[in-house]
């Protein structure tokens, strides 16, 4: 992993990593499917010539986004 602190996919795959094995089953797919978007995303920009300051918000808007999936996920395990 990259230890530029601007590089977003090497944020992205220390996240994922870093907290899989704590999540909830029923989340881990959830944050594999924003994961992966993300990862895409995060690559499609650097190829565009994009800072790397407008990717990082680029990906905070889209990490917003999926902010109510990821909760009811959470509120669905909690319910358990």
């Amino acid at each position: 992993m990259s230890t530029d602190r601007h590089d977003t996919t090497a944020q992205l795959e220390g996240f994922v990593s870093r907290w899989e094995a704590e999540l909830p089953a029923e989340i881990v797919p959830v944050v594999h499917e924003h994961y992966q978007n993300l990862v895409q995303l995060t690559k499609a920009l650097k190829s565009t010539g994009r800072s790397q300051d407008q990717i990082r918000r680029d990906v905070h808007v889209l990490i917003c986004s999926y902010e109510a999936k990821i909760l009811e996920a959470i509120r669905l395990e909690d319910m358990r």
